[in-house]
């Protein structure tokens, strides 16, 4: 699954964070608009660069050289709305004619009669 990036979307520098649905075969993709960061960063240079969660909710940790880390922070901290989400549909992956799948704790399955479902 995709990581979390620093993106620019619709004019606002953001947090793109993706995760898939738990019940159905959708990537859900919020963009989560940036407050602030813990030291002075030029933000444009780090488009794209992915980012890890934080100690909170509200902060992301973005690696901008070996053991140097920067933490931004969402606006408005715990209370921040994503600017823009999106659903994009995840294909069912191949597998060989007569194998069943099912999506199952976001996650494509298929089932094999030796070791039963495993993901796909």
């Amino acid at each position: 699954m995709p990581k979390p990036t620093i993106v620019k979307h619709k004019e606002v520098w953001c947090i793109q964070a993706p995760y898939p649905a738990f019940d159905r075969p959708e990537l859900i993709v919020h963009h989560w608009p940036i407050g602030r960061c813990d030291r002075r960063i030029e933000i444009s240079n780090y488009e794209n660069a992915e980012v890890s969660k934080g100690g909170c909710s509200y902060e992301y940790v973005l690696r901008i050289a070996p053991y140097e880390h920067v933490r931004i922070y969402l606006k408005d901290h715990g209370k921040t709305v994503s600017i823009d989400t999106i659903i994009e549909p995840i294909p069912c992956p191949k597998v060989r004619k007569g194998i069943e799948t099912r999506w199952e704790h976001g996650n494509w399955q298929k089932y094999l009669k030796n070791q039963g479902w495993v993901t796909a």
